[in-house]
């Protein structure tokens, strides 16, 4: 999709066109074919921000991408050559996102050609380490596990936290092993388990395996090939052996918390769609007992009036005790019902479906939020999803939905953080406390803390501004009695002094100031801030170029105090590293000042 739109802008870049215009074209084709499309029509503005803050995206690395390829061309030319090498061509496209066409179409303006099977070498290298990645986030032995060739386990953990289950496999540092002893990392994989792996953003199960010689806890819990539930840990206790039967304990109150979440994480998504739009579709997402985190896709931030209007929603589910389903139904049949699928994912034939209800006859989130006082029509549709992960059987069981973050994470999507049950309202008491504290330092009760703030700030503010004049006059005071000391050389008056300044936006303006009282002259300033040197020449129109040159006059004085600079013959700036040398430095501008004049 990107080579897309990335060719047309790179092409309007060409004829003239400096500033975003996709959106206006994608508006006319909606405007078109809006008829016989209406999803066009319906998410309209979500289609426009899209392609506006993509084209802007590309448009801030244009610049450079273009800056390097025409440096590799000026190279290929250089030595004589008739190709761009495959690796600088991927270069231009993991860096800067330049599609290899577009690539290759400037190569061509200027006669070169790109080396096509090189650049396929090179993103197959890319490839190859991101399979080796995805492989160490799946234990590294992938390739072991799949040599094996085990049958497909029976997961039970949807009913269960605690079954039997027979080792079929086991792996200890890489290597399939017959037996495991105390002190063993090891892998071991049951014909049978209520383990859950890690998949759909949930995290994998903890809990212990014990067996009749020995006991292995686990501490993670992965699907490294398709069918086979591996259990991570290490044998605390005696030895485990392939074909031995070992009870499988799931720690059960770690997977209660996850199963909150997980079931929370659906309901924030329903939610979002309902308050953002339909177009707030899942991006990806981590459930684990201690928080949920959900990324989708919108472009901009959310409003705290969006924010609190979710978590309301939520929390209204939440109240309502709605009961949480599931079951099993063909692909299609789930998206004929409304079901939600993960773009890009992968789903079978058959496919489990969470679905948590609206209510009815007054009952559920519905009359919940009305009872809220929440406007609309409220869970207007049930959640519904397809997800093999685990949930609560009624919402009433993550007791309280808290959101305590929100971010941006790439370009078109945002995250969300969020907190259930009992870490909800430790985060709710920590906030509560906080304010209580802050009241008691304010001397105001919490509920007028806001107003005392307003009060303080406005005080503070007062106070900046009287300090500012007071400095303000102090600083003129100090400027009219440099004046005094204004010299000449060769007839021109000019003005050398070092000067106490906050920063280089005020010695700016002291600058200004000379420079309008001397009438016709020069002025050099020097100033310390911390420990960096900032050194300032100012020429007035008259003599500016004539031949007296204020970026000449830095470019002289920084060296003397470890720096560099320079500028127009009206304004310079230098800076330095050497705060010892600054009264040397300004000690020159007579001398230099002579040179220019005689020049």
């Amino acid at each position: 999709m990107s080579s897309v739109y990335k060719r047309p802008v790179y092409q309007g870049r060409t004829v003239g066109f400096e500033k975003p215009f996709l959106a206006d074209v994608v508006q006319t084709v909606i405007d078109e074919m809006g008829a016989a499309y209406p999803e066009l029509r319906e998410r309209r503005e979500f289609i426009l921000e899209t392609v506006d803050a993509e084209e802007r995206q590309f448009l801030h690395t244009l610049s450079g991408g273009i800056v390097r390829l025409g440096a590799v061309i000026d190279q290929v030319k250089g030595a004589g050559g008739t190709a761009i090498s495959g690796e600088d061509a991927f270069t231009l496209k993991d860096t800067y996102g330049f599609p290899l066409d577009l690539t290759q179409k400037i190569a061509a303006e200027h006669g070169l050609t790109v080396d096509e099977q090189g650049y396929e070498r090179a993103m197959e290298a890319q490839r190859e380490r991101s399979r080796r990645a995805a492989q160490f986030k799946r234990g590294g032995d992938a390739e072991v596990w799949a040599e094996m060739d085990l049958p497909a386990v029976t997961f039970t953990g949807y009913s269960t936290t605690s079954d039997t289950g027979r080792v079929v496999g086991l792996v200890v540092g890489g290597d399939t092993v017959s037996e495991a002893s105390q002190g063993q990392q090891v892998q071991v994989a049951l014909d049978r388990t209520p383990f859950y792996a890690e998949s759909g953003g949930q995290v994998g199960d903890t809990g212990l395996l014990i067996g009749p010689r020995g006991r292995v806890r686990v501490e993670d819990t992965q699907r490294p090939v398709p069918g086979v539930i591996v259990h991570y840990g290490v044998v605390e206790e005696g030895a485990i052996g392939v074909g031995e039967t070992l009870t499988a304990q799931v720690d059960a109150a770690r997977r209660r918390a996850i199963m909150r979440n997980h079931t929370a994480t659906h309901l924030l998504h329903r939610a979002l769609r309902d308050v953002v739009g339909e177009h707030a579709a899942q991006a990806g997402s981590l459930v684990a007992p201690d928080r949920l985190r959900f990324d989708f896709t919108h472009t901009r931030q959310l409003t705290p009036e969006q924010l609190r209007e979710i978590e309301r929603r939520v929390n209204a589910w939440v109240r309502a005790d709605a009961p949480v389903d599931w079951q099993e139904m063909g692909y299609q049949e789930a998206i004929d019902r409304g079901a939600i699928a993960l773009f890009g994912e992968k789903y079978g034939d058959r496919v489990r479906v969470v679905h948590v209800a609206r209510g009815e006859n007054g009952s559920g989130p519905a009359a919940e939020a009305q009872a809220s006082g929440l406007e609309g029509d409220f869970a207007s549709r049930d959640s519904r999803e397809l997800c093999g992960g685990t949930h609560v059987s009624r919402t009433g069981e993550i007791g309280f939905f808290r959101i305590v973050g929100e971010s941006s994470v790439a370009a078109g999507v945002r995250r969300v953080e969020a907190l259930t049950g009992a870490g909800a309202e430790q985060w709710v008491e920590q906030q509560a406390s906080l304010v209580r504290d802050v009241a008691a330092r304010l001397g105001t009760p919490p509920a007028q803390v806001l107003e005392r703030l307003d009060g303080l700030l406005a005080e503070l503010r007062q106070r900046q501004r009287e300090l500012d004049e007071l400095r303000a006059r102090q600083a003129r005071g100090a400027l009219e009695g440099l004046l005094s000391s204004v010299q000449r050389r060769n007839g021109v008056q000019y003005l050398a002094a070092r000067v106490e300044a906050p920063d280089a936006a005020r010695l700016r303006e002291m600058g200004d100031w000379l420079r309008d009282r001397i009438g016709s002259g020069v002025v050099v300033l020097g100033a310390v801030f911390g420990e960096k040197v900032q050194l300032l020449a100012m020429v007035t129109p008259d003599l500016a170029g004539k031949p007296y040159h204020a970026g000449n006059l830095v470019k002289a004085l920084a060296p003397i105090v470890g720096g560099s600079g320079g500028g127009r013959p009206d304004m310079a700036q230098a800076g330095g590293r050497d705060v010892s040398k600054v009264d040397e430095a300004l000690a020159q501008v007579g001398a230099l000042l002579e040179q220019q004049g005689a020049a």
